[in-house]
C-alpha cells in the first residue's frame, strides 16, 4: 500500500506539514519520516498506532517521544527499537498533531480505559 502523508501535494508546500510518511497494512502501520526516503521505518501495532493517535490528540507525547536539545527536534524511538528511531523537526511533529486532529491519518477513536492505564504506567519514574 502506499504511503499516506500530511505533505501538500503543489509546488508551493507548506514549510509546517508534517513529513510523516504512513502506509497502513491490515495488521500493522509502518512509519517514516518522508523528507528520508531510504531511511527508518518504525512498525506499530495497530492497537498502538491508536494509542499513539489518542493521546497526539489529546496533546500529549508517548513516553518513547523524546524533545531533544532545546526542544527543536524530535525523536521517536518505541522501547527496543532504537536502532529505527525516527526524527523530526519541532514544527513538524506539531504539524503532525494537527494533521491527526484534522483525521488525515484515520479516525481517533474515543478514549480506551486500558491504554490511559498503559500511559500511567509509562509516565512513573523506573526505581
Amino acid at each position: 500500500m502506499p504511503y499516506r502523508t500530511g505533505i501538500p501535494s503543489s509546488l508551493d508546500a507548506r514549510d509546517d506539514s508534517s513529513h510523516w510518511a504512513v502506509r497502513e497494512e491490515p495488521t500493522a502501520v509502518f512509519v517514516r519520516n518522508a523528507r528520508v526516503q531510504l531511511g527508518p521505518e518504525l512498525r506499530f501495532t495497530r492497537d498502538d498506532w491508536a494509542d499513539l493517535l489518542r493521546t497526539i490528540a489529546a496533546g500529549d507525547l508517548p513516553r518513547y517521544v523524546q524533545e531533544l536539545g532545546d526542544g527543536h527536534a524530535i525523536k521517536i524511538a518505541p522501547g527496543g527499537r532504537e536502532a529505527d528511531a525516527l526524527f523530526f523537526w519541532a514544527d513538524e511533529m506539531r504539524a503532525f498533531a494537527r494533521d491527526v486532529r484534522r483525521g488525515v491519518y484515520g479516525p481517533v477513536r474515543g478514549p480506551d480505559p486500558a491504554a490511559a492505564t498503559r500511559a500511567e504506567a509509562q509516565r512513573r519514574p523506573t526505581q
